[in-house]
């Protein structure tokens, strides 16, 4: 029985994870393990915890019932014994679980940070310091409420916490800058061929893993692989550990690697001749300086604050991957491991296990996805032992040649690099060691060959020859690379597919889409692909939009996860930071369906920037219809704004005239209009073949020769700041002259910060590709000024440039856009046939203002604040006023009735009666937080403290329960929620 002491259980209560009943929403103690209640999630990571010493796990649970619920801390009970917190927090740092665990001993609770590793005196002793400390008793009830469990079960306390749980110091970020410290070490100092160092990294990693691999007993008896006079033998320099074989010489360490790759079998240690005739030339001391935590001056360094037993398997499988990317600067990019986890979490759920199910990743690199793969048949694996015989197992032994085959039978892999494809293999066979004791890893475990499995090819090439296989399951992130038409290769491959529509540039990721899907087995297969949104989902040039149609009348795709907001975030690794905006696409090899698309706009909120989970609410869900997606080409980029009645306002206002159809019709009347000149190379740098007669030949321009110019970054809202004198005689791009001369009006490719930057002209002036010019001729100047009076300021039209741009708020700079974005503003003759509602201009402003800057901004966000009581009644006042468009009657009408503002929500009250007053009910009203919850309870049961966005119909009263953040609270949100509310209202009859 678990016992558990008066002042452990207080602490909990205290701090809201559990009540005085002792009851709770997230809380499971480690004891519970077996109870059949607990879900299989919560089932591993109660292992993870117990594996680390922790007596509870609290879990986010989430209102989506298939969506894993995730472990928010741990919790040490010290209230009978204390214990060593250096090595619980070595250990908890390096498994990556969680990022926070508390202490409660007999007077205190203490707060540690997990996100950060232990740190050192100056001799090198380690220490841990918590970051908050709470008396159990007499501590003020606010402080407790800063770390309530409420605030874990809805997510707001990792966006309102003023500690830094980000990962640049996680285990994963740690270990990876020191071994690219490592790795330049072996490239440029010792000069070693870079595959050659990469390999000796990852092996000098495993001996080490394999070295700390300890289970203890309950009676506290160690097992290890190694045992602890392993390396005291004659070929390994009779040394007392790994380090010390590598200081003894290439020979010991040549021979350890020869001894572990015949044990294990497998080719995992295996090194080629040649590989071993360069090692035995280097000098291998900076691995031993690096595996042992010293450099050349015995300084102390990070290797101390691991604890190797309990490093995650993906972050070894992510390594090469990293160094690949370092190396390799196109279409290579390193995939976080929580969005593959979210992503076999969505492919694979953990509760609907399945037997001969074979997975493809067909670029998989050094097998992140396929490792995660694996661990998830293996937890199949184990709950389908369960539903059999209700026993939660750990695999022996007697389990090993199931596992192994499970291994070979469902996981497969491709890749153009070798090197990674070894790192794949091993990889996967180091999952096997993950689960199994080291008596079993040593005693039994060898490697199968799986060369089969994971094979080295291009998939361009691979794919002729395999095209007939099928799989469940085709998994990964495709290299992003245009190959336009340069490559043979790729274009004969794709006129073989006689495609109906081609494939935009021949982007690579696209063109593994396609293959993928023949992949994929019919009617039950599944691909799931991190894409770039651009070319499916924002560009809306005519070959995008044609390909986007043909993909979604082809295959049925039940949902979109996009990842837009963090394009800047997601892929940003040290060395290497990337901005994309991608999403993943998952499709499903049958004819489309008749249920819409769900696309899920994920916003960069801290828990994703922070890469702990993806945060998705009410807010981010949109319902896509199969024709609008065909036949709808801005539907995804009013999604990515807010949605709602953002996607019928857009299409209205696409149906006016556009500017590009003002100008063709004004060309019988002498009007131009183009982008600006092209220099490229300076006069001095061109040879004579840069003036050949092909696409891009440079030729003189001598109308802009000497005349006054100007640069882009000259060029803003406020007009032209300056102009600069053209001294070029030769130009890639010279356009044509009369675009230079006036009446001149320019228009730069931006929409600004209040307004798209235009500049009316009455001189002649030169100006680069990246501004547009208008040309007409004197005797309609005035005629052309009326444009420049249209756009000037016109909110409309950046809106609606941000609203269709495949660029603006997508590309790195949230504010640059094409000049058929610029060009498709609507414009029809009569300014006024635009006429807006107060509704429209409400999308207008929260999106120009809020939605922009949301998009484009990492900190100090307008949206993530919280919200005023000003705002709250403007919210409350445009929600009432749409319900009482259609319920208002003589004697009643919808109003708001009252504001609580509470520790953890703000809750929003509207009656339906002949009254108008509003009253503001302060935080400290503990009893209306209580009166709250009490109410949700009776309407959603115990679900009630996990839902971030509630709605209660209760008689004539509607409560709107949200957390404080404004972009809850804006007057376009309260748009979304009338119109969702009426939908609710008719439904029940009113």
């Amino acid at each position: 029985m678990d016992v558990k002491s008066k002042e452990y259980i207080s602490g909990l209560s205290q701090l809201e994870l559990m009540n005085a009943n002792g009851d709770s929403f997230g809380l499971i103690h480690i004891s519970e393990l077996e109870n059949p209640s607990i879900d299989f999630y919560q089932k591993l990571s109660l292992e993870k915890a117990k594996k680390v010493g922790a007596n509870a796990v609290y879990f986010r649970n989430f209102p989506e019932s298939q969506r894993p619920s995730k472990p928010q801390l741990y919790i040490f009970d010290f209230t009978s014994s204390e214990r060593d917190i250096v090595e619980i927090h070595k250990n908890i740092w390096s498994s990556t679980e969680v990022r926070l665990y508390i202490v409660i001993n007999k007077s205190e609770i203490k707060f540690f940070n997990s996100s950060k590793p232990v740190e050192h005196f100056k001799g090198g002793d380690l220490y841990v310091s918590p970051f908050e400390t709470l008396k159990i008793a007499g501590e003020a009830i606010k402080k407790y409420k800063e770390y309530s469990g409420k605030k874990f079960d809805n997510g707001s306390f990792w966006e309102e916490t003023k500690y830094d749980f980000g990962y640049s110091e996680t285990a994963y970020e740690k270990l990876i800058s020191q071994l690219k410290i490592t790795r330049n070490q072996f490239l440029e100092v010792i000069k070693l061929d870079r595959v050659i160092a990469s390999k000796l990294l990852v092996l000098g990693i495993l001996v080490k893993y394999l070295e700390e691999r300890i289970d203890i007993d309950e009676n506290g008896n160690e097992t290890r692989v190694f045992t602890s006079d392993f390396f005291n033998q004659e070929k390994f320099g009779w040394s007392n550990d790994f380090t010390e074989t590598i200081r003894k010489g290439n020979e010991f360490t040549l021979n350890l690697f020869e001894y572990l790759s015949n044990h294990f079998n497998g080719r995992i240690f295996y090194l080629s001749e040649e590989y071993k005739e360069q090692i035995k030339e280097i000098d291998l001391s900076p691995l031993a300086d690096f595996l042992s935590g010293m450099l050349d001056n015995n300084q102390f360094v990070f290797w101390r604050l691991y604890s190797f037993n309990y490093l995650p398997i993906e972050l070894i499988s992510s390594i090469y991957e990293m160094f690949l990317e370092a190396d390799n600067t196109t279409g290579v990019a390193y995939t976080p491991s929580y969005l593959v986890s979210f992503m076999i979490d969505e492919c694979m759920p953990i509760n609907q296990p399945k037997e001969n199910f074979k997975i493809l990743d067909p670029a998989c690199g050094s097998g992140i996805f396929l490792v995660s793969a694996y661990k998830r048949i293996i937890d199949w694996w184990r709950v389908s032992n369960y539903k059999q015989t209700g026993e939660w197992i750990l695999p022996g032994k007697e389990n090993l040649d199931e596992l192994k085959s499970l291994l070979k039978e469902s996981i497969y892999g491709i890749d153009i690099a070798n090197e990674a494809v070894d790192l794949a293999i091993f990889s996967l066979s180091l999952t096997l060691c993950d689960i199994l004791s080291p008596k079993v890893i040593w005693e039994n475990l060898r490697f199968d060959n799986l060369s089969e499995n994971v094979v080295a090819s291009d998939f361009f090439d691979w794919y002729p020859v395999n095209k007939n296989k099928k799989f469940d399951l085709v998994i990964g992130n495709p290299p992003f690379i245009e190959y336009g038409l340069r490559e043979t290769k790729i274009n004969s491959l794709v006129s073989e597919l006689n495609l109906i529509e081609q494939v935009p540039n021949n982007q690579s990721a696209l063109l593994f889409t396609i293959l993928g899907m023949n992949l994929v087995k019919k009617e039950q297969g599944l691909l799931s692909f991190i894409l770039p949104s651009g070319p499916l989902l924002y560009n809306n040039s005519p070959k995008p939009i044609n390909f986007r149609r043909w993909l979604f009348s082809e295959y049925n795709i039940p949902q979109i996860i996009d990842f837009t907001y963090l394009s800047n975030t997601l892929f940003k690794n040290k060395g290497n930071e990337k901005n994309v905006a991608v999403s993943a696409f998952f499709l499903e090899n049958k004819v489309p369906d008749k249920n819409p698309i769900y696309h899920i706009t994920v916003k960069k909120l801290k828990t994703a920037k922070e890469r702990q989970y993806f945060e998705i609410d009410h807010y981010d869900f949109h319902k896509v219809g199969k024709s609008d997606a065909i036949d709808n080409p801005f539907v995804w980029k009013s999604n990515l704004l807010g949605g709602g009645r953002l996607v019928p306002f857009i299409s209205r206002l696409t149906s006016f005239q556009s500017l590009k159809d003002f100008l063709d019709k004004k060309r019988k009347n002498g009007w131009i209009y183009g982008d600006g000149f092209i220099k490229g190379k300076n006069d001095d740098e061109l040879v004579a073949s840069d003036f050949e007669k092909k696409k891009g030949g440079y030729s003189e321009a001598s109308f802009l020769t000497n005349l006054d110019y100007v640069e882009p970054e000259d060029f803003s809202e406020n007009g032209i700041q300056n102009t600069r004198k053209n001294t070029s005689k030769y130009f890639q791009w010279p356009r044509n002259e009369n675009i230079f001369k006036p009446s001149l009006l320019l228009i730069k490719k931006n929409i600004g910060s209040t307004s798209i930057p235009v500049f009316f002209s009455d001189a002649a002036l030169g100006y680069k590709n990246e501004i547009i010019g208008i040309h007409s001729p004197e005797i309609e100047k005035e005629e052309l000024k009326k444009v420049f009076n249209r756009i000037k300021g016109n909110s409309i039209y950046r809106f609606y440039i941000l609203s269709t741009s495949a660029r603006s708020g997508v590309s790195r700079s949230t504010k640059t856009t094409l000049q058929k974005d610029i060009l498709g503003i609507p414009f029809p003759e009569n300014e006024k046939d635009i006429e807006l509602t107060k509704f429209d201009e409400i999308l207008v402003s929260d999106t120009l203002k809020y939605g922009l800057e949301f998009l484009g901004k990492d900190t100090n966000v307008k949206v993530l604040k919280i919200t005023s009581e000003q705002e709250l009644i403007s919210f409350g006042k445009i929600f009432c006023e749409v319900l009482n468009s259609l319920f208002e009657i003589e004697s009643k009408k919808y109003s708001l009735k009252n504001i609580y503002k509470t520790d953890s929500f703000i809750c929003t009250v509207f009656e339906y009666d002949n009254r108008n007053s509003t009253s503001i009910m302060l935080e400290t009203e503990i009893d209306v937080e209580n009166h709250i919850a009490e109410l949700v309870y009776n309407n959603l049961g115990t679900n009630y403290r996990i839902n971030r966005v509630v709605k209660i119909y209760d008689g004539d009263l509607i409560y709107l329960i949200k957390p404080k953040e404004l972009r809850y609270w804006l007057q376009s949100i309260a748009l979304r929620d009338a119109d969702e509310t009426i939908v609710d209202l008719y439904n029940a009859g009113y």
